[in-house]
C-alpha cells in the first residue's frame, strides 16, 4: 500500500510538472512536424528561391567576400534585406553540409537545408511558450504550433521571420529567469537578425527600471547587446550595399507611409513613432511586474505597425506568437478570434495581384491557374474591391484582438485589488500559535518587494519594565494602541506610505519611527488583528492561529526559553496569569476568520515533557474555511497525491474543513501550486519558494485563497 501511494505521489508530480512530455507524446505535435518536414521539401515561394537562395548559395561559395556588395552592384537590391546573423545562420547547415560532401544542387533539398534553422526556430518558439504556460500546453500547439498562417509563412512562402522571434522570445526568457547578461546576448542576435527587433528594447529598459532599479544594470545591457550586433555586422558595416540593403530597403520605408499631412509646406504628422512613444510612455506608468505584462507590450508595438502599414506575408509572424501566449490562458470563446484573423489572413493574401497561393499550388504538367485576382476581373467584378474589403476584415480582427488582450490582460487586472491596492491580510491568535511562522512562510513565497509584514506588537503602549505593566497583561486591548494600528491599515489600504516604530523583543525597547511601503500583499499579524470591527472590514482575507492547548503551551515555553532566556517556570506562570484575558480577548476573535489554522497532536505531551527541545512531537493538521472558497479542484489534487491521508468536509458552522494526516512533501506543493495558484506569475514570481510539510500546505492554501477570487475575474 505504501509502494503505491509513494507511486501515485510521484505519477502527481510528474503529471503537473513535466511539460516536456505533454509535447512529446501529443499528436498534434507529431502530425504537424510530420507535414512541416514534408512542405519543407516540396514548397517555396520566389521570396525563397529566387531572392534568398541565390544570396546564400553566394555566400556559402565564398564566404570572404561581401554578398551584400556582389548582389548591390549588379542591382538585385532586395534579395536579403537582413543584418548578418540572419546570414550567418541561414547559411550555416548548408555549410556544414558541404564540409562533409552534401553539396546536391538539387531543388527539394536546398529547400529542406534552408528550412532547418526555420523549423529549429519554431521549434525553439513553442518550446519556450510551452514552459511559461506548463498547463497550456495542449492549448499552445494548437495556437501556435498547428497556426495555418505561421505554418504558410515559413514553410510554403519561405520567410524567416520565425529566427528572430526566436532568439527575441529566448532573450525574454532569461530576462524573466533574472539572467540578464544572456538576455542581452540574445537580444543583440535578434536584432542582428532582423532589426524590427529593436522594438522590443524600450520595453526591456522599462522592465529593467522599473525592477533592477540601478543605472549600471541598463547601461550594461545596452552595452553587451549593442556590443554583440557590431561584432556580427562588423564586415559589412562600412559597406553602402549592406546599409542600403538591410536599413534602406523598401520594406522599412513603409513605416514612413502611415503619415498624416498638415497641409503647410508638405510637413507631415508620422503616426507610428507617435503610437509607439505613447505606448512606451504608457507602460512606464504601469509597472511591468512580469512577463505577461512584457509580452502585451511588445506584441502591442508589433500591431501597431500591421495596423497603420500593409502589411507583407511574414510581418504577422510578429505578432501571432505573442496572440498564441496571451489567448491561450483566457477561456475559449476568445480564441475564436485568433481564428478569424488567420481566416482573414488568407482571404486577403490570397486575393491580392501578387499573391504566390496559387504558384505554391501549380502542379507540373497541368495548364497554369489563374491567380483569384484575376479571376475576379475576368468575371467582370472589381477585384480591387474585394481586395479592399478582405484587407478591411484583416485589420478589424487584428485590432480586435488587440484590444482584447489590452482589456484583459492588462485594464482588468491593473483595476484589481491586488494592483490597484494592497490586499490586506490579518494574521491573529494568541502568544506563540505560530503567527509569525505563517507571516513568513508567506512573506519567503511572495518575496519582500510583493509582500509586507507589521507586527500587531509594534503598538503595546508602554516598554518591557514599566509599571502598567503588572496592572494589564499584553493581551489585554487596553494595553495597545488599536485605534492607531486602524489608523495604519486604512492608510497602507490606500497605498499611502506609513512612517511606524517596531518594538525589539530582544531589548523590550520601541525603535525611530520607520518607514513601511505598501506592497501588493500586507499582512497584519498580532494578538488582536480582529478585536476592533473598522479593523476587521478592512481585511480581504483573515487567518487563526488555534493550535490545540497543550501543543500552544509547549510551543511558548520553547520559544521564550530558546529565544527570550525566560525559565521554564516563570514562562508557564506568565500563561497561566494571561489564561484569562486570553479567553476574554484573543480566542473569541476565532469566530471572524476566514480561515482557521489548528496543529492537532496525535498523543497527548506529558506535563513534565513541556518546553522539552527533545521531546518528538506528532501533529496532525486541520484548516477550517469560510465555505465561501471554492477549494474542490485543490482538495481533489490533494486526495490524488496523498490517497487516504486528506480528508475534506463540511461543519454544521458554515464552515467546510481539511484535515491532512501527514505533512506533503515540497514537491507536491510544487506542483499543486503550478496549476492552481497562477497569480503568482503575475507578480514575477516564475520559481516560487514553496515549501514542504504543513508551512507548504498553509502556504498552498492561504495564497489560493489570496488569487481565488482575482484569477476568477481575470479569466485564469
Amino acid at each position: 500500500m505504501i509502494e503505491k501511494a509513494a507511486a501515485a505521489n510521484t505519477h502527481f508530480s510528474a503529471r503537473i510538472m513535466n511539460w516536456t512530455r505533454a509535447v512529446i507524446r501529443s499528436k498534434v505535435f507529431w502530425s504537424v512536424l510530420v507535414i512541416k518536414i514534408v512542405a519543407s521539401c516540396l514548397f517555396g515561394s520566389s521570396y525563397l528561391t529566387g531572392l534568398f537562395i541565390p544570396f546564400l548559395e553566394a555566400f556559402v561559395a565564398d564566404p570572404t567576400r561581401n554578398p551584400y556588395h556582389t548582389f548591390w552592384s549588379r542591382g538585385d537590391v532586395l534579395n536579403f534585406p537582413y543584418p548578418a546573423a540572419m546570414l550567418y545562420i541561414m547559411a550555416f547547415p548548408r555549410w556544414l553540409l558541404s564540409l562533409v560532401g552534401l553539396t546536391s544542387e538539387n531543388e527539394n533539398f536546398l529547400l529542406f537545408v534552408y528550412r532547418i534553422p526555420l523549423l529549429l526556430a519554431d521549434l525553439a518558439i513553442l518550446l519556450v511558450l510551452c514552459r511559461w504556460l506548463r498547463q497550456k500546453v495542449k492549448v499552445l500547439l494548437w495556437l501556435y504550433w498547428a497556426s495555418p498562417v505561421l505554418f504558410y509563412i515559413s514553410y510554403l512562402h519561405g520567410q524567416l521571420d520565425a529566427i528572430p522571434m526566436a532568439l527575441a522570445l529566448l532573450s525574454a526568457y532569461f530576462l524573466f529567469s533574472r539572467r540578464p547578461l544572456a538576455s542581452a546576448i540574445l537580444f543583440g542576435l535578434a536584432i542582428s537578425a532582423k532589426t524590427h527587433m529593436f522594438l522590443m528594447l524600450p520595453f526591456i529598459l522599462v522592465y529593467l527600471w522599473q525592477n533592477a532599479q540601478r543605472g549600471s544594470t541598463i547601461a550594461k545591457y545596452l552595452l553587451i547587446s549593442a556590443a554583440v550586433f557590431i561584432i556580427l555586422n562588423l564586415p559589412f558595416l562600412t559597406s553602402s550595399s549592406f546599409i542600403g540593403m538591410v536599413f534602406l530597403n523598401p520594406e522599412q520605408n513603409k513605416v514612413g507611409l502611415a503619415a498624416i499631412s498638415t497641409g503647410y509646406q508638405d510637413l507631415h504628422f508620422y503616426i507610428i513613432p507617435s503610437v509607439l512613444t505613447g505606448l512606451i510612455i504608457y507602460s512606464s506608468h504601469i509597472h511591468i511586474r512580469n512577463r505577461d505584462l512584457f509580452l502585451i507590450f511588445v506584441g502591442f508595438a508589433c500591431s501597431i505597425i500591421l495596423l497603420f502599414v500593409p502589411p507583407s506575408q511574414g510581418w504577422y509572424f510578429w505578432v501571432i506568437p505573442f496572440f498564441a501566449y496571451f489567448y491561450a490562458r483566457i477561456p475559449y470563446p476568445y480564441q475564436l478570434l485568433i481564428v478569424a484573423l488567420q481566416g482573414s489572413y488568407f482571404l486577403y493574401f490570397g486575393l491580392i495581384p501578387n499573391s504566390d497561393f496559387t504558384q505554391l499550388l501549380q502542379i507540373k504538367g497541368l495548364p497554369t491557374v489563374p491567380s483569384a485576382y484575376a479571376a475576379l476581373a475576368r468575371r467582370g467584378w472589381d477585384p480591387e474591391l474585394f481586395v479592399n474589403l478582405a484587407f478591411t476584415g484583416l485589420q478589424t480582427f487584428l485590432l480586435l484582438s488587440s484590444v482584447v488582450m489590452y482589456f484583459r490582460g492588462i485594464h482588468v487586472p491593473q483595476s484589481s485589488k491586488l494592483i490597484a491596492r494592497p490586499f490586506m491580510l490579518g494574521v491573529a491568535g494568541d502568544s506563540g500559535s505560530g503567527k509569525s511562522t505563517v507571516s513568513d512562510s508567506l512573506q519567503n513565497l511572495f518575496g519582500l518587494n510583493l509582500l509586507g509584514v507589521i507586527c500587531g506588537d509594534d503598538m503595546h503602549k508602554w516598554q518591557r519594565g514599566h509599571k502598567r505593566w503588572s496592572e494589564l497583561t499584553h493581551l489585554d486591548p487596553r494595553a495597545n494602541e488599536l485605534h492607531h494600528e486602524l489608523v495604519y491599515l486604512k492608510q497602507l489600504r490606500r497605498n499611502k506610505l506609513i512612517r511606524r516604530r517596531h518594538y525589539d523583543h530582544d531589548t523590550g525597547r520601541f525603535t525611530d519611527e520607520l518607514p513601511v511601503n505598501p506592497r501588493p500583499v500586507m499582512i497584519l499579524e498580532g494578538l488582536h488583528s480582529f478585536y476592533l470591527k473598522p479593523a476587521r472590514d478592512l481585511f480581504d482575507l483573515k487567518i487563526f492561529m488555534k493550535p490545540d492547548h497543550t501543543l500552544l503551551l509547549h510551543r511558548k515555553v520553547l520559544r521564550d526559553m530558546e529565544n527570550r532566556n525566560y525559565p521554564r517556570e516563570e514562562v508557564l506562570a506568565s500563561i497561566r496569569q494571561r489564561r484569562g484575558d486570553s479567553e476574554k480577548y484573543i480566542i473569541k476573535q476565532e469566530g471572524y476568520a476566514d480561515i482557521i489554522i489548528s496543529f492537532m497532536l496525535q498523543e497527548e505531551i506529558p506535563e513534565d515533557q513541556i518546553g522539552n527541545k527533545d521531546y518528538e512531537v506528532h501533529e496532525w493538521l486541520r484548516l477550517s474555511l469560510s465555505n465561501a472558497y471554492f477549494l474542490d479542484p485543490v482538495v481533489s489534487d490533494l486526495m490524488d497525491a496523498h490517497p487516504g491521508a486528506v480528508h475534506h468536509y463540511y461543519d454544521e458552522n458554515d464552515s467546510q474543513v481539511i484535515e491532512f494526516d501527514t505533512p506533503p512533501k515540497l514537491e507536491d506543493i510544487a506542483a499543486l501550486g503550478e496549476k492552481h495558484v497562477k497569480g503568482l506569475q503575475q507578480f514575477g514570481i516564475y520559481d516560487p519558494a514553496w515549501e514542504g510539510g504543513w508551512q507548504g500546505v498553509i502556504q498552498l492554501i492561504a495564497s489560493y485563497c489570496i488569487f481565488s477570487d482575482w484569477e476568477a475575474d481575470n479569466g485564469i
